[in-house]
């Protein structure tokens, strides 16, 4: 996919954005739309990474931005994991 890694947004008819989507790979696919948001009783940005929720964020920029820390925070925990499954593949 040539738009791996970068945020597409989908615009309404009027122009406003409504909803973004990001894929790293096969691994991460991620979310955000705007919704109701009952907690805050206000529409909000609704964060979501394979289908988990992250939450409400009253700002698109917030939302994208709790994504790529959540993505990048799994990644960073993985990396001891993957150098085992290497040295294991080695043997």
């Amino acid at each position: 996919m040539a738009d791996q890694g970068h945020w597409n947004d989908y615009q309404n008819k009027e122009g406003r954005i409504v909803s973004s989507t990001i894929h790293f790979g096969p691994v991460f696919r991620c979310e955000v739309s705007h919704s109701w948001c009952a907690e805050m009783n206000a529409s909000a940005w609704r964060c979501l990474l394979n289908g988990e929720a992250l939450g409400h964020y009253p700002r698109i920029e917030q939302a994208k931005a709790r994504i790529d820390w959540e993505v990048w925070n799994r990644v960073r925990q993985m990396v001891p994991g993957y150098k085992l499954l290497l040295e294991r593949r080695a043997e």
